[in-house]
């Protein structure tokens, strides 16, 4: 069996809370900075996927105030434009994430490690 199509759209794998935390509703909350081993020479929009772990000590001492009803996993939440990426020290990089977009429903989507391209099947009911 060969490997589904891949579309343009550039995406990343991220855990929740943290995925969710990108789309806080609170900009004063919403988590800007995305923090990576590795760097990249892309800019410019990128879908965010939510990984199928979730890391439940994450939840509570980051947001204790906050009720996350629903962590949706394993899908597309939405997109952000990656403005820059700094280097922060050795395997250490920030990645600067801007306008972030949640979609009105999150596209059912399986996830990779590193940046990957969205399977068409998916693709097709993004923006």
């Amino acid at each position: 069996m060969s490997d589904p199509p891949l579309s343009k759209l550039r995406a990343l794998s991220i855990r929740q809370p943290y995925a969710s935390a990108i789309f806080h509703a609170n900009p004063e909350k919403r988590k800007r900075i995305e923090h990576r081993t590795w760097s990249t020479n892309y800019r410019g929009r990128l879908f965010i996927q939510s990984s199928l772990k979730i890391d439940w000590e994450a939840r509570s001492d980051l947001w204790p105030d906050d009720v996350f009803t629903e962590l949706p996993v394993g899908c597309i939440l939405g997109h952000i434009n990656l403005v820059d990426v700094v280097e922060a020290g050795p395997k250490n990089f920030h990645w600067m994430l801007g306008s972030p977009v949640l979609l009105p429903r999150p596209v059912p989507c399986g996830g990779k490690l590193g940046m990957w391209f969205v399977p068409w099947m998916a693709a097709g009911a993004l923006p």
